[in-house]
C-alpha cells in the first residue's frame, strides 16, 4: 500500500511531485531512467488518488551490483526519501542488459504494471538509450 500525503495539508500528491522529490537522489544513484507505476498513477490522471492505492518505482542503470539485494541496497537512499516524504512505493532495479534481454524497456514495464509516467524529465540528462 502506498501513502503519498504532504503531512501539514494531508492532501496526496501528484506524481509529478513524487518525481520532483526523488529525482536529485536518483540522480545521485546512478539511475539512467526512472519510471513511476501502478494504480496511485492512473487515478492521479484522472484526479482520484486514494489512500492505499499502489505505487512501483522501476529504476534502470547501467552499472548495478549483480546481486538483486545489492541493488535494492544501492537504491535505497531514495526508498528512504520516499518515506520521509510519506511515500511508500515498491522497487523495481534493472541494468539495461536486462531490459534488452525481455524485449526492451515498454515490455520490461508492461511485464510489472500497465500504467507509468516517466520522471527521467524530472532528473535532467537522464535517458534510456
Amino acid at each position: 500500500m502506498v501513502t503519498a500525503i504532504i503531512p501539514e495539508k494531508e492532501e496526496m500528491l501528484s506524481v509529478k511531485e513524487i518525481g520532483d522529490i526523488l529525482a536529485e537522489t536518483l540522480r545521485e544513484c546512478g539511475a539512467t531512467v526512472a519510471y513511476l507505476g501502478g494504480e496511485y498513477v492512473r487515478a492521479d490522471r484522472y484526479g482520484d488518488i486514494r489512500d492505499g492505492d499502489e505505487l512501483t518505482l522501476f529504476v534502470a542503470a547501467e552499472e548495478l551490483p549483480s546481486e538483486r539485494v545489492d541493488r535494492y541496497e544501492h537504491y535505497h537512499p531514495a526508498l528512504r526519501v520516499a518515506e520521509d516524504n510519506g511515500i511508500f512505493l515498491r522497487l523495481y532495479v534493472h541494468s539495461h542488459e536486462e531490459i534488452e534481454s525481455e524485449g526492451g524497456l515498454e515490455i520490461s514495464l508492461r511485464l510489472i504494471r500497465d500504467d507509468w509516467t516517466e520522471i527521467g524529465d524530472y532528473i535532467q540528462g537522464l535517458r534510456y538509450p
